[in-house]
């Protein structure tokens, strides 16, 4: 979804998201499977050559009806024998069961640890790159799309390609253009900092106060000390409202903050505010000394915000009030002030009055926030410091080489990282996510297969099946809470690879307009984006809300919930190899990106999705008995994975905080491998890998394991327990199937054993 406020806001909003024939059953999946390793090569090349005899044996007989009856993944060998088991012999089938054969650990126990087994070898073959805080399968589907987007963006400007894609290629020059930032120094920086009113670390004054210092900023994206955006109302869904919250912070959590002055992260990140300080001229001892104040500062502002896993209670963050109500209960703020001075802008062109109403999501930081501000004896300059800082520490990677490798010596401290990724990895992301719509469009027309939004829109409708049958079925739920919450079910809108609007250059033009781009002015091009970002975003607060409108990258390796317009999406980026293939078999598929479009409708009733009805409307339209029950089940599903160990960091999970990504992974999974099995009740059993002794039903859960194969640093493994509100990657896999009967059966799991317990968390 689009929401007018920062990435980090954005991705918290909505849910986000590798030939002899054999006896079709595997009782013993680890001894059948102990030669496999050193025979697979062969195995597969020969696999290859005879589907190239069988393919050239079709032809020259001219035998095409069959072939031209069934989808590629469907050929199987002659027939002779019933009892023998048939084999998919394209060559999309053989290269999905090489890769499948190269990530599984046959000496592991699939009934102990499925994770291992799935994913045991793939982690052996691979090591993390000296950029790399983590890698997996996941990431090598973006590594993809990068590549693609690389080779599209550094394709030469033409007189034929619209302004916006013109302007989407200038970006990507800018910025790998590192002679060009090199040679101009920190001058657009100082020029920047001249903007915001001068930073006193530098010897400056800024005697701008509180609320200009905050008007200022709030025009090139940054919210330090209170957050202000606009969205749809949560409560009265047709009109956009502003929302003010408590700010995101310098380090990615509070936790950070939290654990004492000598804390290795803390003291990392107050020496990159003093490097950073000191390059754009600061001495030695007033950079020590003003950004240790700072970073003061700043933990007693992170003291005052709420726990990441509190903030999942909607209702609870739904607190609307007039902007008169909001200056009675906060006077030491000038509210007027400051909403009319961003919004009044010439570019956005409102006014507000105190009848204006706004939604406050934290009333309690509000209520402390600017009492600690006025408890400060020098707070003139410890504000301005801070919210310099903030400015400059976000502008750093358009900023030369040698301030980006002191961003890069705090981040190998944070995440475990030991050098930058390479410029071009970087520029492609960039360029991406500042005109996403323009480079969507060269992406969609080299690597977007059309077929894939019609394979995706059935799977749908057969995901929705199943999840009725689930919805339906449970015996917690009551049997008016079903029938509205099957409604809302139907109700759900896919969102499909990009929005039609994408391949118009009239739209693209008119979205690009105001953005300025040139090929040499890289840091002026970030400043320039993130203003048309910001007055985009503000500009909807007098607009109606267009539930029919979305403005997803297409070139983004991710899959959606967006609980506000009961949406799912599910951009072009993410539909490919491992998830969707049009010539995979469908237990491939499903257990693939069948697995995501389930996990992404199960987000419709999660912990924080079931708050919203079918139209998105914040409501209570579940009985109480229903939402107690429910809450009874989503507590075991806390302890199940507050329960894990995460190996890197040798931390447990945070159950409440991944609680609502646990429970769409644990349903997506059951309502996939059902809506194949609805599948192949009309279609008949498919044919297997080649070169794999597995059952169809092993390979679709297979196929979901294998997208969660990874490695990962334990600084980077700590920092996503404490921000992340997905799982890591073992128990992404290993919890959902502990809790699925049908995995249990698929790999004959006695009961009682890690992979099949006798007491289960299952909520859908």
């Amino acid at each position: 979804m689009s929401k007018s406020v920062s990435r980090e806001r954005l991705s918290n909003s909505q849910n986000s998201l590798s030939i002899t024939d054999v006896d079709a059953s595997m009782k013993d999946p680890k001894s059948s499977m102990a030669s496999r390793g050193i025979l697979i090569g062969l195995v597969l090349s020969l696999v290859v050559i005879l589907a190239l005899v069988i393919a050239l044996a079709v032809i020259s007989a001219k035998k095409i009806d069959d072939a031209e009856s069934k989808p590629a993944q469907m050929i199987q060998q002659p027939a002779k024998d019933s009892a023998k088991v048939y084999r998919c012999l394209t060559a999309d089938c053989a290269r999905a069961a090489a890769e499948m054969a190269d990530s599984i650990d046959v000496t592991a126990d699939p009934c102990e640890n499925f994770h291992q087994y799935a994913c045991g070898r793939w982690a052996k073959r691979h090591v993390l790159k000296s950029e790399e805080s983590v890698f997996g399968t996941f990431y090598q589907v973006r590594e993809d799309v990068k590549v693609t987007l690389k080779y599209l963006l550094e394709a030469e400007v033409t007189t034929e390609d619209p302004e916006a894609i013109k302007k989407a290629k200038h970006m990507y020059q800018s910025c790998v253009d590192e002679d060009k930032i090199d040679s101009l120094g920190v001058s657009e920086g100082l020029d920047l900092i001249n903007k915001l009113g001068g930073w006193p670390v530098l010897g400056q004054s800024n005697t701008l106060g509180l609320e200009e210092l905050l008007k200022r900023t709030r025009k090139y994206s940054n919210s330090p000390i209170v957050d202000m955006y606009v969205y749809d109302d949560s409560k009265d869904i047709e009109n956009n409202i502003m929302y003010l919250d408590q700010p995101s912070l310098g380090m990615p959590d509070r936790k950070y903050y939290l654990n004492g002055r000598n804390d290795r992260t803390l003291k990392a990140y107050e020496k990159y505010a003093v490097e950073l300080a000191k390059a754009f001229g600061a001495n030695q001892a007033t950079a020590e000394q003003q950004m240790k104040e700072m970073v003061d500062f700043e933990i007693k502002i992170a003291n005052l915000t709420m726990p990441s896993d509190q903030r999942r209670n909607a209702d609870k963050l739904y607190n609307k009030m007039t902007i008169a109500t909001l200056k009675q209960r906060y006077p030491q703020f000038q509210w007027m002030d400051y909403f009319n001075g961003v919004l009044g802008v010439k570019e956005i062109g409102y006014r507000v009055t105190e009848s204006e109403n706004v939604i406050v999501e934290n009333p309690d930081y509000m209520s402390k926030i600017f009492t600690m501000i006025n408890g400060i004896s020098n707070k003139e300059q410890v504000l301005a410091n801070y919210v310099l800082w903030m400015s400059m520490s976000q502008m750093a990677l358009s900023l030369p080489t040698n301030i980006r490798a002191l961003r890069q010596d705090y981040h190998g401290v944070l995440q475990g990282s030991k050098t930058a990724e390479p410029r071009w990895h970087a520029c492609t992301g960039y360029a991406n996510g500042r005109l996403g719509l323009a480079v969507g469009k060269l992406f969609v027309k080299e690597a977007f297969d059309q077929e894939a939004k019609q394979d995706a829109l059935q799977m749908i409708s057969n995901l929705r099946v199943a999840m009725k049958g689930l919805l339906s079925e449970n015996a917690w739920m009551d049997q008016a809470t079903k029938v509205v919450a099957i409604d809302k079910l139907k109700a759900i809108i896919p969102r499909i690879g990009y929005p039609d609007d994408v391949m118009d250059d009239s739209f693209l033009n008119e979205r690009y307009e105001n953005y300025t781009v040139t090929a040499s002015a890289y840091f002026n091009n970030t400043l320039n984006s993130r203003v048309n970002s910001v007055y985009y975003g503000l500009r909807k607060l007098r607009q109606k809300v267009d539930r029919q409108k979305w403005e997803t990258d297409p070139a983004t390796v991710n899959a959606f919930y967006n609980p506000p317009r009961n949406q799912i999406t599910f951009p072009a980026g993410i539909l490919q190899p491992p998830f969707y293939h049009k010539d995979y078999p469908q237990y491939l598929n499903y257990g693939g990106i069948g697995y995501v479009i389930g996990h992404e409708i199960t987000h419709g009733f999660d912990d924080n999705g079931r708050r919203y009805d079918k139209t998105g409307k914040l409501n209570a339209w579940w009985t109480n008995s229903s939402i107690t029950n429910f809450k009874t089940k989503a507590d075991c599903m806390v302890k199940q994975y507050g329960g894990y160990t995460v190996e890197a960091a040798n931390q447990k999970l945070n159950g409440k905080l991944t609680l609502g990504e646990n429970i769409a992974d644990n349903g997506g999974l059951k309502e996939s491998f059902r809506a194949y099995r609805n599948w192949v009740k009309e279609n008949g059993e498919e044919p297997k890998l080649p070169g794999l002794e597995y059952t169809p039903n092993q390979l679709f859960f297979l196929n979901a394991a294998h997208v969660w194969c990874g490695i990962i640093r334990p600084e980077e493994a700590l920092r996503r327990i404490r921000v992340d509100v997905h799982s890591d990657v073992k128990s992404r896999a290993n919890g959902p199937t502990s809790n699925n009967h049908d995995f249990a059966e698929a790999f004959s799991c006695p009961v009682g054993s890690p992979m099949n317990p006798v007491n289960k968390c299952v909520i859908w």
